[in-house]
């Protein structure tokens, strides 16, 4: 009943922020409208004279929104040279397009994207499966838990950053927020719930501090790649806090390894105290180091796998344009994946130690209650 409660607070907490934190729509760029559409004709691909490019001529009608049932012609542009070529479109195909209205009252449409939503929502659904048949009931609350951190990214955290509010310590608040929620849902309120709840957030700070220092001193700003350009851009008009992005998005990948490793030592060392009744917490907290540092070393590796492969294609295109290793390292899109990369790694690090400490001290200062037969056996060896 306790995590159900915790749920609906949860729930409620979500709409407030949601109802407060709702930005503005004149604030946000209007210049292109997305629509959801359907192929009705498509030509076969074709060149032209000037270039290589091929391109088809297709009809679509529009599927929702104001414009529903309207149809309108367009060129797609199906590849470019000899590029990696795009899908190419039939009859019943459905896209995502762009609706411009231009000064003379004249609309153009462009295709912006295949629809591919069903085929997520298979993945999706592939995913629950597979969670639920391995996790059972712990699956569940595994799911819920996800839920939880999605719903509280898409209408807390980004309502605050697009309302203008620190990126960082918007950020620290939502990893606090995911932290405690996941970590009750999925082992409820107890004491090694505590222990990874607050050495989550002391790994999550810890990389945000360094990443923070090493960005400003180092002037790395992650700002160089397309996206960022893009948002820098279209955020011209608005207070978002498109500095502080870099370091958000730094915390928010560190909380993830940072719980994950936080409850296994705490689960760990939880099973050590209550197997191991008399042990002294000196010995429980070197063995709870000893359980963190075997699990440090895959779990750095995972971190640094992630981001290298988050940026292996402009690494390979950097290396094919002649530059050198210093000058990859050097540029500030490469040094921005170093940074995410390393910074949370040492959040995740940080973790261990914190996690190992925190644990001994309320081990020590609220040691684990004895079961009524022990407290017999007590009372019978003190009478005799």
């Amino acid at each position: 009943m306790k995590k159900i409660g915790l749920i609906i607070v949860f729930l409620i907490t979500v709409i407030s922020f949601n109802m407060v934190l709702a930005h503005d729509e004149s604030a946000l760029v209007k210049e292109n409208q997305s629509y959801k559409a359907r192929i009705t004709q498509a030509s076969e691909p074709y060149t032209t004279d000037i270039d290589k490019t091929k391109y088809q001529n297709v009809k679509l009608r529009i599927l929702d929104k104001e414009y529903e049932g309207r149809e309108f012609e367009c060129v797609y542009t199906l590849q470019v040279e000899e590029g990696i070529a795009q899908k190419q479109l039939y009859e019943n195909d459905k896209v995502f397009v762009l609706l411009n209205q231009t000064e003379d009252g004249n609309i153009t449409v462009t295709v912006e994207d295949i629809y591919r939503i069903p085929y997520l929502v298979i993945l999706v659904v592939l995913f629950f499966i597979v969670v639920l048949a391995i996790g059972g009931k712990q699956g569940i609350k595994t799911l819920i838990s996800l839920i939880v951190t999605t719903l509280s990214i898409f209408y807390i955290l980004i309502p605050m950053l697009i309302k203008g509010y620190s990126a960082i310590w918007s950020s620290i608040f939502i990893c606090t927020i995911i932290s405690i929620i996941t970590f009750i849902m999925i082992a409820g309120f107890k004491k090694k719930t505590l222990v990874a709840i607050l050495s989550t957030i002391v790994g999550v700070i810890i990389s945000g501090v360094i990443a923070i220092i090493i960005g400003k001193i180092g002037n790395i700003t992650g700002l160089s790649d397309c996206d960022a350009q893009t948002l820098i851009y279209v955020s011209r008009n608005t207070s978002i806090d498109v500095n502080g992005l870099l370091f958000a998005g730094i915390l928010i990948a560190t909380v993830g390894a940072a719980m994950d490793i936080s409850m296994s030592i705490s689960s760990a060392m939880t099973e050590l105290v209550e197997k191991v009744k008399d042990i002294k917490v000196t010995e429980l907290m070197k063995s709870g180091m000893n359980i963190g540092k075997d699990a440090m070393g895959t779990m750095a590796n995972t971190l640094i796998f992630a981001y290298v492969g988050g940026s292996l294609v402009l690494i390979i295109l950097l290396m094919l344009n002649g530059s050198s290793l210093i000058n990859i390292v050097n540029s500030d899109i490469i040094a921005t994946e170093i940074l995410r990369g390393l910074c949370g790694t040492i959040g995740m690090m940080s973790a261990i130690p914190a996690t190992t400490c925190i644990f001994g001290l309320l081990h020590k200062l609220l040691p684990p209650k004895k079961d009524i037969v022990e407290q017999m056996r007590e009372k019978i060896s003190s009478s005799k």
